[in-house]
């Protein structure tokens, strides 16, 4: 008996080959399932330029104290936000709102030397443009005994939902073109959309590409782009 006649070699040949043709049949079920429900994902976006409509304007007003003397900050402190309201109000700003004062122990060599003590003025509106020109004239809210300073401006987009919506149809556009882009290569068609994820908004200084995959919001531009991306799948005809 040669060695291939053999019942113990071919039993092992049969074991060995076992395997190798299932993992066959496997492969081409796979290809099968492919085939017979073919689609493409792309990912498409989408960008437009939008200007700030609303500002949001903070103010400092502060005063340094003694170890002993807090109440005189105090004092000095409830003034100067009286004094700025005023000066503001006869600009006509309306939307002006105050924050609680607070006091900051402030440390020397040997310990705690005095206090400062602070209050906020905040300050809203839609003329984006005069806060703006106003906040960089902070030295006429000046007053005696108290200090204002200028904490920040931020500038924010109030119609950014309805941008949301009209961003994600042009950028399923986009991938629609993207996707007929790859499937002319193979001389197929790209087909129905079958669905569809939008991603998170990206709200960028105008032109800035600082994208982050939990979404920003830049709020020290006036000037702004929205982006929207959006992930599509296709059948392919």
């Amino acid at each position: 008996m040669s060695y291939f006649e053999n019942p113990m070699v071919k039993a092992a040949a049969v074991l060995a080959l076992g395997p190798i043709i299932a993992a066959g049949i496997a492969s081409y079920a796979f290809y099968e399932i492919r085939a017979s429900a073919d689609v493409i994902t792309v990912t498409g976006s989408a960008r437009e330029s939008v200007t700030s409509d609303h500002a949001k304007w903070t103010i400092d007003v502060s005063a340094r104290t003694g170890l002993f003397d807090q109440v005189t900050g105090y004092t000095a402190v409830a003034r100067g936000v009286e004094d700025v309201k005023k000066k503001l109000s006869d600009e006509g700003f309306t939307d002006i709102t105050v924050n609680a004062p607070n006091a900051m122990e402030q440390w020397g060599q040997n310990g705690i030397t005095g206090y400062t003590v602070s209050q906020s003025v905040v300050v809203q509106s839609d003329d984006v443009a005069k806060v703006s020109e106003r906040a960089n004239r902070i030295d006429s809210l000046q007053g005696t005994g108290y200090m204002v300073r200028t904490g920040y401006v931020e500038y924010t987009y109030t119609k950014l939902d309805e941008m949301r919506v009209k961003l994600l149809s042009s950028a399923i556009k986009d991938a629609n073109a993207r996707a007929n882009a790859i499937t002319a290569e193979s001389q197929r068609a790209t087909g129905a959309l079958k669905s569809a994820s939008g991603g998170v908004v990206q709200v960028l200084p105008r032109n800035g590409v600082d994208i982050s995959d939990y979404g920003s919001y830049d709020t020290q531009s006036i000037e702004k782009d929205v982006m929207v991306t959006v992930r599509a799948v296709f059948s392919i005809d």
